[in-house]
């Protein structure tokens, strides 16, 4: 969207990035390995520090700041819990800020501080095409079998209620830059080499996902996975963030059940509704 790169330039891991403060990728730290010359996609799959490193420094903490906020991170969500955290944006209102920090902010490191359900409406977005939707925890309110109360005043009691007024929002993100960035998330948990393919290689749902460690001042690092499912028609999205959990490949084993549950009872209700209309309707086969 900045023109900074294309989803199929290919990016050099050299295993230490040349700028800043010199970060290592995962792989050369743990392997002395590199990922080569990858492209975006393939960076997603295994999780190249080096390539998001050169994106992070080709845009700078300003638009990292920017972007981050245009999918309603560091704000409120507006959902019915009193007391909903902000969360932080690494970069934003940092006036001596160093190149080395943009670099640890690209890979979601430095200040970046974001809640759950953040991080669930970040992904959604992604999953539907780009629009970026209020989050609630009311399906409807009936006041009694045959009145409803209406959308838009669950809404109004919700803004008053939280103070938000989030509205619902089309991010106008071009069609190929979404689909380069979901085909890396379903090559996290489908392909070798991916890395959570190990977890969900079995489960037999098309699982889009990315795994992230976040590193913390003492203590193992944190675990994160974020995932929708399924790839080609999502219907949900799921966040787990385990506190010294080691690594995100770890937290995948959290949402694989999850989502395994989800579609068990999905399954299970539809089979209620067909033999329901088959009673009702005296349908026979």
């Amino acid at each position: 969207m900045d023109n900074k790169i294309t989803t199929i330039e290919k990016i050099n891991d050299p295993g230490v990035y040349p700028y800043g403060h010199h970060p290592m990728c995962w792989i050369y730290s743990t392997y002395r390995s590199t990922h080569g010359d990858i492209p975006l996609a393939q960076a997603i799959k295994v999780s190249c520090n080096c390539y998001f490193y050169e994106v992070g420094r080709r845009l700078g903490i300003d638009q990292i700041v920017k972007y981050a906020k245009i999918f309603g991170l560091g704000d409120k969500t507006g959902i019915e819990i009193a007391g909903e955290n902000k969360g932080t944006i690494a970069g934003e209102n940092n006036k001596d800020w160093q190149l080395g920090e943009t670099l640890s902010a690209a890979i979601g490191q430095s200040y970046n501080s974001y809640t759950p359900i953040q991080l669930t409406n970040y992904i959604s977005a992604i999953a539907n095409g780009g629009n970026l939707n209020k989050v609630t925890t009311i399906k409807s309110v009936q006041t009694d079998i045959q009145t409803s109360i209406s959308l838009e005043e669950i809404n109004k009691f919700s803004s008053e209620f939280t103070g938000v007024n989030f509205v619902n929002k089309n991010l106008n993100i071009p069609k190929e830059y979404l689909d380069e960035v979901k085909k890396g998330m379903i090559s996290v948990t489908s392909e070798r080499g991916g890395t959570s393919y190990i977890v969900f290689k079995n489960s037999g749902i098309e699982v889009a996902g990315k795994t992230g460690t976040a590193q913390v001042p003492s203590g193992s690092n944190n675990g994160i996975f974020v995932g929708f499912a399924p790839y080609d028609k999502p219907k949900i999205a799921v966040v787990a963030i385990i506190e010294h959990g080691g690594e995100g490949s770890y937290t995948a084993n959290v949402v694989k059940p999850i989502m395994e549950e989800y579609f068990k009872i999905s399954k299970q209700d539809k089979l209620n509704e067909k033999n329901q209309n088959v009673t009702e309707n005296n349908i026979s086969f």
